[in-house]
């Protein structure tokens, strides 16, 4: 098929191309909302360093000015929820050892019953397992549930993902090129935030426009380009 017979599908482009100057007028009420779910799964305060740190609550409504009080909530609430999980696997280094796959796998079984809300959290349970529960109940409320699916797949292959490189982090191996590639975008969380987006702006969608071969491409360009980026930033600068 020759280049000029591809028909690309109408999409609604939400993103800035710019950081916004001005602040999203609901970030700071919703702001108080999402934060209000952090006191009682807190486990430690390096949470709330990295929450102040990456400016939240101010940065969110920037990045998407055009996004309605309930998508900010739903986007504010999953960036807690990964730098969360961020803290969670962090926290679990023991004499730079990762923590044992056992207890991962168990934790990420539970992660995926507690946005179901399949499953009561318990006190043993981190922070990021603890808020899924109201980020599922909150998804549900939208009435999407095409979406809710999408999001629960990319979350369980997230996870997977995380597994896959706390296990290479144990056994002291680098992936195969091939395998990096493949997994790598699954592990960056790029991919659940990316299903979001019809919540974040009311968008209507449908399978055939999200499941369209330019679409999907783009999308696994676009996290391919953002968690390479980021590994790459991530390296030791030696002079």
């Amino acid at each position: 098929m020759a280049s000029w017979d591809i028909v690309i599908p109408e999409i609604f482009c939400p993103f800035p191309t710019t950081f916004s100057d001005a602040p999203h007028p609901a970030a700071e009420r919703v702001g108080r909302d999402v934060l209000a779910h952090l006191p009682a799964s807190r486990a430690s305060s390096g949470l709330d360093r990295t929450v102040a740190a990456v400016r939240l609550v101010d940065f969110t409504g920037r990045f998407y000015p055009g996004s309605s009080p309930q998508g900010l909530f739903i986007t504010m609430m999953y960036s807690l929820i990964f730098f969360s999980h961020e803290e969670w696997v962090e926290s679990g280094d023991i004499q730079h050892h990762p923590r044992p796959g056992e207890e991962a796998a168990r934790v990420y079984d539970r992660a995926l019953m507690a946005f179901d809300d399949a499953t009561q959290s318990t006190v043993d349970d981190p922070p990021f397992l603890k808020m899924l529960q109201p980020f599922g109940q909150s998804m549900r409320a939208f009435g999407r549930p095409d979406v809710t699916s999408r999001f629960r797949a990319a979350l369980r292959c997230f996870l997977q993902a995380q597994a896959w490189e706390l296990n290479l982090l144990r056994r002291g191996e680098v992936p195969a090129l091939a395998v990096y590639r493949d997994l790598r975008r699954h592990a960056s969380g790029i991919l659940p935030a990316y299903s979001l987006t019809p919540l974040i702006f009311d968008m209507h969608t449908d399978d055939h426009l999200l499941d369209h071969v330019l679409i999907r491409t783009l999308i696994a360009r676009l996290a391919n380009y953002a968690s390479w980026a980021n590994d790459l930033l991530s390296l030791s600068v030696v002079p």
